[in-house]
């Protein structure tokens, strides 16, 4: 039986650090079962990989028993109802022989138990996958960035059970178009949680470098700009991960840097939305809700469309408002009308031409 995993969403810095931080600092709970937490402790160094963030459409590979299937961020995907045709170039016999193969692999090197779900995450890039970005003078390619391993039972509150994260060193397969982020220029920052505004120069220095040239597409011998790094950690047996885009790519306007520890500070609603709302973001959400799903945009469409866009930066901005005493109520309306405005353009310029959509 096919099961749907989904890939974790990657924040922040800030919010990372913030996590992991109130995680080393926890010593117990009190009377009210409230945390407590010792804000004089000496806290760890965690020690980060950075890989280049690959401008394409999230992928996976599952596994269960004898079967295998295919995913796209949201959804499990066939040849019939694909995302981008990652389903069908990976259904061939010799893909499916070489995948069935790496599975056993890893099963086997790893004791995951014959009833918990291995999935291979990748990103499908290169080809008119994506614009914008040196990947696109690639040949589409699957690059593979993490292995997930989940229980086949769920908790009480829907979670699946011995969640961990493998190594992928070592896997790939150029022959077959699927390839290994680590063998390709990555980095290492040590961050010391007690002053963990020391490594923000540095995170910014190398995205700013990856913003200028892809060190992906390099070793291929194309010159071009990239999206910017992904930075994770496995540390006490959780995974912890970040990203960092390059200006260009950013889905805000920020008045920092590019990395920061502080959320921005706005002045007002419209503000906010201003910082929040770019067009990134929305040339996201055509791709999250649309394209990669194969659904076509139309009008009726609106309202899944304003969802997304909501949901999305509330999620990756709720500190920013609470910082700037705004919340999601104070802002939901103004960014909907905006994003609406952006949307039917969209419908008239992209869908239908210069004409309208009825």
């Amino acid at each position: 039986m096919s099961i749907f995993i989904g890939y974790p969403k990657i924040g922040q810095y800030r919010d990372v650090i913030r996590g992991l931080c109130r995680k080393e600092s926890f010593i117990g709970l009190d009377e009210n079962n409230e945390p407590i937490f010792d804000s004089e402790k000496l806290l760890p160094h965690v020690k980060f990989t950075g890989t280049v963030k690959l401008h394409g459409t999230n992928a996976g590979i599952g596994n269960l028993g004898d079967e295998v299937w295919f995913q796209s961020r949201t959804s499990i995907i066939t040849p019939i109802s694909d995302n981008l045709g990652f389903a069908a170039s990976m259904s061939t016999k010799t893909h499916i022989d070489w995948i069935k193969k790496t599975f056993k692999e890893l099963r086997e090197k790893n004791n995951i138990a014959d009833n918990e779900i291995v999935v291979i995450f990748g990103e499908r890039c290169g080809g008119n996958i994506q614009q914008g970005v040196a990947l696109t003078e690639l040949d589409k390619r699957f690059v593979i960035f993490d292995i997930r391993v989940v229980g086949e039972e769920r908790n009480d509150d829907g979670n699946y059970t011995n969640d961990r994260w493998l190594s992928i060193e070592g896997i790939s397969n150029h022959d077959l178009g699927v390839y290994n982020i680590l063998d390709y220029q990555h980095w290492t920052v040590d961050v010391n949680l007690n002053i963990p505004d020391t490594v923000l120069n540095k995170l910014d220095e190398i995205t700013t470098a990856v913003g200028k040239q892809c060190p992906f597409a390099k070793a291929f011998g194309v010159d071009g700009i990239g999206e910017g790094v992904v930075w994770s950690s496995s540390h006490d047996g959780c995974r912890y991960a970040f990203k960092v885009k390059d200006d260009s790519h950013k889905n805000v306007k920020t008045k920092n840097k590019k990395t920061s520890l502080d959320p921005e500070k706005v002045s007002n609603v419209n503000e906010f939305v201003e910082y929040s709302l770019t067009e990134n973001r929305l040339n996201q959400a055509i791709e999250q809700v649309f394209t990669g799903p194969g659904i076509e945009p139309t009008v009726k469409q609106t309202g899944t469309f304003l969802k997304w866009i909501v949901n999305d930066i509330v999620t990756e901005e709720i500190d920013t408002l609470a910082s700037n005493d705004l919340s999601a109520k104070d802002v939901n309306g103004v960014i909907s009308k905006k994003a609406r405005e952006w949307y039917f353009e969209y419908l008239d310029k992209i869908v239908f031409g210069e004409g309208h959509a009825d």
